[in-house]
């Protein structure tokens, strides 16, 4: 069936096209189906989604299938039949699978490394592309990588374009060193990254560097005996003087952006001048679009402090800068929309049902597995870091620390409550130590880490690491209590 690709602008144009076509019915009402299903999921209707590649590639992207409970095969059938219907249409073009394997000259190639299925299905699609365009393996090169990478932007729903084109230069050096008759054709790397926004470190003047140096190294560790009045008395953390560091590294290169010579850049003096703080502040401010931005506040705070504990600037000009930085519009102290549009899909009952009673349904995967031999450990560790999550706030540094023997402890007996108990040379602050009561509902599934195990919550699973089986064994026996597991439904109801 010929269609004129101009005259589909909308998703209901492609349902147009389908009910004009030669399909079966069958098959034309799964496409119909399946078009009305995913836009249903993304929350609009076919007559409002335009059908360029790139806007269908974020909308299939963006749909997270369990949030709709539907399965991964199920969500694999559906995304088959939109492709297959926006192929009929005329608005993306085929990825042309296997061919490659049945043409006289890609074929032994592609037969070749069969058995390596990184290699195969890493270069399965270029081979397919190629093949289409009649691009024989001995005139592959680094324009077909680039052409190729334009049709999956343009013409495909390939949900990563870009890591799919970046494969295959590694992909192809990797089996011309391997197998033997490949084209001896070799490949540049391709890289995506921007190009850097601040000039060498190196380029900087030497008195700069060794002033940068002696600054981070005052924070790291301050003077217990320096007298001055408001002299930094918390040492920083090594990720805060990192994050320091490459403040100050961005603050000179703007200022050798906007013109000054890197000669002239000899101290932090330089940085904290009223001239270079308005410089360096207008420019980060431009670049965020005159909106909040968290890192002009903290590069502003940075700068301050540089002025007050080592350029040893006078009250009245530390005062100016201030002001200065007061007038950057204010972080909002909220969540992001992000996370807002999260929390509002779990003001559903069902939804919130499911994630409380998702450690239960991981665990019991995990049970059913070790049944056949099979051992799940990353699932029954996600089930307890949930489950503790669940009613304990705590950053993933300490989560996945945890340890049963040194931050856990039962003080009336494996049924009773659970207590957590971090120390506070492990806290952020390292102020206070951090101590909750875990209900004996929810720690069920936390004792599972395994009394006996020192590093059952190790991120891979060591010599010293107890078999799963006894956190499936103590988290059952917890569970066991209860008079009978409930489904989702029944939970949202009660």
């Amino acid at each position: 069936m010929s269609t004129d690709p101009n005259a589909i602008t909308t998703l209901a144009d492609v349902l147009t096209v389908l009910e004009a076509s030669d399909l079966s019915p069958t098959r034309r009402r799964d496409m119909a189906s399946a078009i009305n299903r995913i836009c249903t999921m993304a929350r609009k209707t076919p007559a409002t989604v335009k059908v360029d590649p790139e806007t269908l590639r974020e909308l299939v992207n963006d749909i997270r299938p369990a949030l709709h409970d539907v399965s991964d095969k199920t969500w694999a059938n559906l995304r088959s039949l939109f492709v297959a219907a926006l192929e009929l249409a005329g608005v993306i073009d085929s990825m042309g699978r296997g061919d490659a394997v049945f043409h006289l000259t890609w074929g032994p190639l592609m037969a070749a490394i069969k058995h390596d299925k990184r290699l195969f299905c890493g270069l399965a699609a270029f081979a397919n592309w190629c093949v289409g365009k009649g691009i024989r393996p001995g005139e592959v090169n680094d324009a077909a990588v680039m052409a190729f990478l334009s049709w999956l932007e343009a013409r495909t729903l390939s949900p990563k374009p870009r890591d799919a084109a970046r494969r295959v230069p590694n992909i192809w050096n990797e089996a011309r060193g391997k197998i033997a008759g490949w084209a001896q054709v070799s490949l540049n790397c391709l890289s995506f990254r921007a190009p850097p926004k601040r000039i060498p470190w190196n380029v900087l003047p030497l008195r700069f560097r060794e002033d940068v140096d002696a600054y981070c190294a005052m924070r790291a560790s301050p003077d217990v005996f320096d007298d001055r009045p408001g002299r930094p008395r918390k040492p920083l953390e090594p990720s805060t003087v990192r994050v320091l560091r490459e403040q100050l590294h961005s603050a000179a290169s703007v200022l050798v952006v906007k013109g000054m010579t890197e000669g002239s850049i000899v101290s932090l003096s330089t940085l904290v001048a009223l001239e270079s703080f308005k410089t360096i502040l207008r420019h980060f401010h431009d670049e965020a679009d005159h909106k909040p931005s968290a890192f002009l506040e903290s590069l502003g705070r940075t700068l301050i402090q540089v002025a007050q504990y080592h350029a040893g600037l006078p009250d009245d000009e530390i005062a100016k800068l201030k002001r200065l930085r007061t007038n950057l519009p204010a972080v909002p102290f909220d969540l992001t929309s992000k996370n807002k549009a999260l929390l509002m899909e779990l003001e559903s009952e069902r939804l919130r049902a499911k994630l409380i009673l998702l450690p239960d349904n991981l665990l019991d995967l995990v049970a059913e597995n070790l049944k056949q031999d099979r051992l799940r450990f990353v699932e029954a560790q996600v089930a307890i870091a949930i489950a503790v999550l669940l009613v304990v706030p705590l950053r993933a540094q300490n989560l996945s620390n945890l340890q049963w023997g040194r931050h856990f402890n039962e003080p009336d007996g494996p049924k009773g409550r659970l207590i957590l108990h971090i120390p506070k040379e492990e806290t952020k602050t390292r102020k206070k130590d951090y101590v909750a009561e875990i209900l004996p509902e929810v720690a069920s599934s936390c004792t599972g880490i395994g009394r006996k195990s020192c590093r059952c919550w190790a991120p891979t699973r060591t010599a010293s690491c107890s078999c799963p089986r006894e956190v499936v064994t103590r988290l059952r026996r917890h569970s066991a209590s209860r008079s009978r597991k409930r489904s989702p439904t029944m939970w949202a109801c009660t």
